[in-house]
């Protein structure tokens, strides 16, 4: 096997033919979230640098990406997965950091609200 060039090793190639068809719905999500994320910033016209507006589609897509292949994993069916990336891409990373962040404070605040001080 070549080290120089990965891209020649033929197993390379035979693990990511097997990995795409497995993992398409998610890919396909992700790409959807991506595209809705950038046209929502550009849409918003609030931000004027052209590396943010790409950054929050890269975050949306990696964030659907994320989501759905542990949905899937929970048993969740693949269907749900454009809706999944649609409301990711819609929402934004702005808004789904503020309330993961909420939600771990109300989480932490209640295990802790047990224990007598």
């Amino acid at each position: 096997m070549n080290r120089a060039m990965p891209e020649k090793d033929p197993q390379l190639w035979e693990l990511l033919f097997r990995w795409l068809p497995e993992t398409m719905s998610a890919v396909m999500a992700a790409l959807l979230s991506a595209v809705i994320g950038l046209l929502r910033v550009i849409y918003d016209g609030r931000e004027r640098r052209w590396l943010r507006v790409l950054l929050e589609g890269l975050l949306c897509a990696l964030m659907t990406f994320s989501v759905v292949t542990a949905a899937t994993a929970y048993g969740i069916s693949e269907r749900y997965s454009a809706g999944i990336g649609g409301f990711i891409g819609f929402i934004g990373t702005d808004h789904l950091r503020r309330w993961a962040r909420s939600l771990a404070k109300r989480q932490f605040q209640e295990e802790h609200s047990r224990f007598p001080k």
